[in-house]
C-alpha cells in the first residue's frame, strides 16, 4: 500500500482554490480592462504602459487583445492545471497566485481613481 506525500484533502483544496484564482483572474482581467477603457477615453487617467495605449483607448482592440487573448490563455492554463490534476506545478502555482494578487491591486487602484473622480478631486 503507498502512500502520497500530500493528503488527498489538502491537494483537492488547493486544487479548488488555484481553480478560483482563474476564475478570478478573468473577471479581474475583464474589469481591468473596461474600466481602463472608460478612464482613458474619458481622460481621467492616463495609461502609463506605452505599448497599451492604443489598444486602450480603441474598443475593438481592447475586445480582442486585452480581454479576449488573456481569457482564453487563462482558460488554457484552467485545462492544462485540470489535466495535471493540480500538481507536480509548484512554480505555475506561485505564479497563478502572484497574478490574482497583482490583479486585485490593480483592481484596487481602479476603484481609487474612481472615487477621487465621484468626489470631485479629479476633474
Amino acid at each position: 500500500m503507498t502512500t502520497s506525500a500530500i493528503p488527498i484533502g489538502i491537494q483537492n483544496s488547493e486544487a479548488v482554490k488555484i481553480n478560483k484564482m482563474l476564475r478570478y483572474l478573468i473577471v479581474l482581467n475583464i474589469l481591468d480592462g473596461l474600466l481602463t477603457h472608460i478612464g482613458v477615453t474619458t481622460q481621467y487617467v492616463v495609461e502609463v504602459n506605452r505599448l497599451m495605449v492604443d489598444i486602450v483607448s480603441n474598443f475593438q482592440k481592447l475586445m480582442l487583445y486585452k480581454i479576449l487573448l488573456p481569457t482564453c490563455a487563462l482558460l488554457l492554463v484552467m485545462h492544462i492545471f485540470h489535466r495535471c490534476q493540480y500538481k507536480d506545478m509548484p512554480v505555475a502555482r506561485f505564479f497563478v497566485k502572484i497574478c490574482f494578487w497583482v490583479y486585485l491591486a490593480i483592481l484596487f487602484l481602479h476603484i481609487f481613481w474612481i472615487v477621487m473622480v465621484l468626489y470631485g478631486f479629479i476633474s
